[in-house]
């Protein structure tokens, strides 16, 4: 019984030594966070679906550095409706920036548009370390 008590003791006390360090929020419109990543250089990497309403959906891919400063965000424009069903994001050891989702209905990215057809798509796209638009590839192609 004094093992069990112990162990709870000490779980508690790390639970409220943890600290607030920072956090970013986008005020205009309903997002939700739906991957990170973070590179050996502490920038992080997020991925957020927005809507601004039935007809204006899309994802947010964002970099912040390791200071917390917003470097850049590239959007990827939802058509009406668009279900986001898995998405993932990752960089590379030079910086570039690979997304992934699957989606169903259309997105538009860069000057492409995907439809996704009868069933959901997958879609991959890669932006540079500047946060430039380097290319996207659909599983519908």
């Amino acid at each position: 019984m004094k093992k069990i008590f112990i162990l709870i003791v000490f779980s508690f006390k790390v639970a409220i030594s943890q600290t607030y360090t920072w956090a970013a929020n986008n005020q205009n419109l309903y997002s939700e966070g739906m991957a990170l990543d973070c590179d050996t250089a502490g920038n992080l990497y997020q991925a957020e679906t927005y809507t601004v309403s039935s007809a204006n959906k899309g994802v947010n891919v964002v970099k912040y550095d390791a200071n917390h400063n917003l470097m850049w965000v590239q959007t990827i424009k939802g058509k009406q409706i668009v279900t986001y069903l898995q998405m993932a994001i990752t960089s590379d050891n030079v910086g570039n920036v690979y997304f992934t989702c699957t989606f169903s209905d259309s997105l538009i990215v860069g000057s492409a548009t995907y439809f996704a057809g009868a069933s959901p798509a997958m879609l991959l796209v890669k932006f540079n370390a500047q946060g430039d638009y380097q290319w996207s590839k659909n599983t519908m192609d």
